[in-house]
């Protein structure tokens, strides 16, 4: 189920990057603990990992594979648009290119999934 697949990938996240911890901390200060930082850190870990991973892992093991599949290969283009759109990020001719590859493909998987559902049993 979900919970069972977002706890295994946190497990196996917090096993390979605690030996980095140490390195990343080198020659800096932490922020104070404040209310805010205590905030931020709760909205990160519950609001935008768990509770988002959540949503997306159920709602991809309630959809049929093909569009599972499909939301799958348009994540990168969904989030490049949204950050051009809310953060005013700039796309180069590189990403296009992928963008334009990822839409063959989704269209790929759209089309032979509907020759099957078309095609005689």
């Amino acid at each position: 189920g979900a919970f069972r697949a977002i706890l295994g990938a946190s497990a196996v996240a917090v096993v390979l990057l605690l030996p980095f911890v140490p390195l990343e901390l080198a020659g800096r200060t932490l922020p104070p603990l404040t209310p805010l930082t205590v905030a931020a850190v709760l909205y990160l870990g519950i609001g935008a990992t768990a509770l988002a991973w959540s949503l997306w892992y159920r709602g991809y093991a309630a959809a049929p594979p093909a569009v599972s599949a499909a939301a799958f290969f348009a994540q990168p283009v969904v989030g490049a648009v949204l950050g051009v759109l809310l953060l005013g990020e700039v796309l180069g001719p590189a990403f296009l290119g992928g963008a334009a590859l990822i839409a063959v493909g989704v269209l790929g998987i759209a089309a032979a999934t509907r020759e099957r559902r078309e095609a005689p049993e």
